[in-house]
């Protein structure tokens, strides 16, 4: 739950920091392509989205926030850290803590607070004063950590030294450094080579595929489960609509679905600042009930035409470059129903509790509680459909009231 907290706090402040003016010192672009460069101090937040390379050399005295390709954070950051990019390097000292999602992510240096990560292949080499949270492919983790570190991966080792526990999963694991609290890992391929536990070792996995250093002191109750014993503890029902059901389950699915929600944030935060009128107008379609079921009904019966219709053109050759076209404007139109739906879902709640004004932050309060829901089994299958299907409906509605209004006007154009 902490851990789901956290990603929740996260994508809000991704949508609040987006609002906020920038004030920054000197962004040097002489050549124009697309590298930006920060190479004074800026006395303020600072934004920066969409350029393929950003440097950053100054010191930040404020929140950092970068969506880029290749980020590389060289100068301290007094307050937090906030980035999506492709690769991304921080190597300085930050007063308050880092989120990160990307494909490459190297971290050299010293976080006052805790790191969050989801990514490709991590790297770090830092002290941490509080937790660390990654969802990653690879990772390597070395220096130390003042409290928790909790991940998962197909790769991991944990070389730091943890004042803290350790929850960990992950194709092959390998805990090397000392943890003054509990351990609980789970894996294929595990090894424990640290020289003291400080708290309870409990290890999900097969014994035989268990190295465990003959010279570890462990100051708690030591315990090996194999992999059927955990599952049937976490078992929850025996009911047919929930078997194969667990908590761990159902939580490590909303968990990675907030990671992933974290690109359709992305994409809301483009079609906010891209399109605002269109997007108004598609949300009008959705303002009450009936709308809604109206917006639902006409998603229903746009895809079995479009499957029709894209059947017709590709048996006729003559249709095949309308159909790429067709075909790329369902997939845009079907990848905004998140966004759009979550949105409208997003300003319901806020003006519900008046929380906030900002539209980034009612879109990261809409996906979040619809990435919660579409982790519940069968439901939230059902329901994603349904968001799909009014959100896409609302969109044709929207177009088609457009090119009434168009044909009207031309119309009294002429008739004048």
């Amino acid at each position: 739950m902490k851990s789901l907290k956290v990603a929740m706090t996260w994508f809000v402040l991704f949508g609040v920091l987006s609002a906020i003016p920038v004030s920054a010192a000197e962004l040097q672009n002489k050549e124009q392509d697309s590298n930006y460069t920060v190479v004074e101090d800026v006395h303020d937040d600072l934004y920066v989205v969409g350029e393929e390379k950003v440097t950053v050399d100054g010191n930040v005295y404020g929140d950092l926030f970068v969506a880029g390709g290749m980020i590389y954070v060289n100068g301290d950051v007094e307050g937090d850290i906030y980035i999506a990019g492709g690769q991304v390097s921080i190597r300085n000292e930050v007063m308050g803590s880092v989120f990160v999602a990307g494909g490459q992510i190297d971290i050299d240096g010293t976080v006052n607070r805790s790191i969050y990560i989801a990514g490709g292949e991590v790297d770090i080499n830092a002290d941490i004063q509080d937790d660390v949270l990654i969802f990653a492919g690879q990772v390597n983790l070395s220096g130390t950590v003042g409290d928790d570190v909790r991940g998962t991966g197909g790769y991991i080792v944990i070389d730091s030294k943890v004042n803290g526990d350790v929850l960990a999963s992950g194709g092959t694991l390998n805990l090397n450094g000392d943890v003054l609290g509990d351990v609980l890992i789970a894996g294929e391929d595990l090894s424990v080579d640290a020289e003291m536990i400080g708290g309870n070792l409990t290890v999900y996995g097969k014994e035989d595929n268990l190295e465990l250093s003959s010279d570890i002191e462990v100051l708690g109750n030591y315990k090996i489960e194999e992999p059927k014993a955990f599952e049937s503890n976490v078992q929850v029902s025996t009911r047919p609509f929930l078997k194969g059901f667990s908590f761990a389950g159902f939580f490590t699915r909303i968990l990675f679905s907030l990671l992933n929600t974290l690109g359709i944030f992305i994409l809301g935060m483009v079609m906010l600042k891209v399109a605002p009128v269109k997007t108004e107008q598609t949300l009008r379609q959705m303002k009450n009930a009936n709308d809604l079921l109206k917006s639902f009904a006409v998603g229903v019966i746009a895809f079995p035409v479009l499957a029709a219709v894209s059947l017709v053109m590709l048996l006729s050759f003559v249709g095949w470059p309308s159909l790429w076209v067709l075909l790329s404007l369902a997939v845009v139109s079907s990848s905004l129903a998140l966004p759009l739906f979550s949105l409208r879902l997003g300003r319901y709640i806020t003006n519900r509790i008046k929380i906030s004004d900002s539209e980034y932050v009612k879109l990261a309060v809409g996906l979040v509680v619809l990435t919660i829901v579409f982790a519940i089994p069968c439901l939230g299958s059902l329901l994603q459909l349904f968001v799909t299907a009014t959100a896409v409906g609302a969109m044709l509605q929207m177009h088609y009231k457009n090119y009434q209004n168009a044909q009207a006007h031309i119309k009294g154009t002429k008739s004048k």
